[in-house]
């Protein structure tokens, strides 16, 4: 019995700015009937707040904690549009220091988020990429201090550049660890990477809901499409991929949901609901 959904939001219910309807419809139907529905993204927490404006669902999220930056954050929202905090991973400043240094040496990009939302460290802070990061998130970018102390802990890093230049960063950068994945708006992970701290990702935050709310992973539904919602999908107990998903990403699933275009969250959700209404509770 299925009685925690999450869903990514990029690819999975969002598409071209806006989330259908019917998804939405959905998610209130599951809520309605006692299931607890939560989001996992790459995105920050003032990004999903606009997010869940959009959705305008009236979903509790002062109870229900939303996994953020790809599993470096959870953190519910109160009442008053707060954000409260469950846990944050964070970049020491030694591995920082050391990507940083390996975007240099790449000639790529890097773009940060800070614990501070309101400033980015950048190597290049007059690159189009950055400028464009800077005004969609509103974050100040300050030139990466070696020397120095942060005034503000990193948890996620944002990279681009030429696809040659990318290959041989991102190959380097493995070779630390470090979880990689494709960079939640766009498609093309060879140009766009994002890079979190060891040890993250999504499926990190659905084992902190899990024990939480004293679930098992049988009891958790997980939708999503890219390479950050891989090891949430194999660890939810009911691990969708959505069609518009690349076919590594669907060999993982449990099932293949249709793709974002055809709502195949709404379509998913809907089955397991009829099929839980004819399922005798124990």
């Amino acid at each position: 019995m299925i009685k925690l959904i999450a869903t990514d939001i990029d690819g999975t219910i969002f598409h071209r700015g806006k989330i259908n309807p019917t998804v939405i419809q959905a998610l209130k139907e599951a809520q309605d009937q006692g299931l607890k529905i939560t989001l996992a993204t790459g995105r920050n927490a003032r990004s999903i707040q606009k997010i869940l404006d959009q959705m305008g669902m009236g979903l509790n999220y002062s109870d229900i904690p939303i996994i953020g930056q790809n599993g470096a954050e959870v953190f519910t929202i109160q009442p008053n549009g707060d954000m409260k905090e469950e846990y944050n991973h964070f970049f020491t400043k030694e591995e920082t220091d050391l990507l940083f240094k390996l975007a240099n040496k790449h000639h790529v990009q890097i773009f940060s988020y800070a614990y501070n939302d309101k400033l980015s460290y950048v190597n290049k802070k007059w690159h189009p990429f950055v400028w464009a990061l800077s005004h969609n998130s509103k974050r100040k970018p300050l030139k990466y201090d070696f020397v120095h102390p942060l005034k503000s802990p990193i948890s996620k890093l944002i990279v681009s550049g030429s696809r040659r230049q990318m290959q041989k960063f991102r190959e380097e950068v493995s070779n630390y660890n470090y979880p990689i994945f494709a960079f939640s708006y766009v498609q093309d992970a060879r140009q766009n990477i994002e890079i979190v701290p060891k040890g993250v990702n999504k499926s990190e935050g659905l084992k902190f809901l899990a024990k939480k709310f004293n679930l098992q992973p049988e009891e958790v539904a997980y939708f999503g499409d890219g390479e950050n919602d891989l090891e949430a999908i194999k660890w939810a107990g009911l691990g969708f991929a959505m069609g518009n998903a690349h076919d590594h990403i669907k060999k993982a699933a449990d099932k293949v949901a249709p793709s974002v275009q055809e709502n195949g969250v709404a379509v998913e959700i809907n089955r397991l609901l009829e099929a839980q209404k004819n399922t005798p509770t124990k």
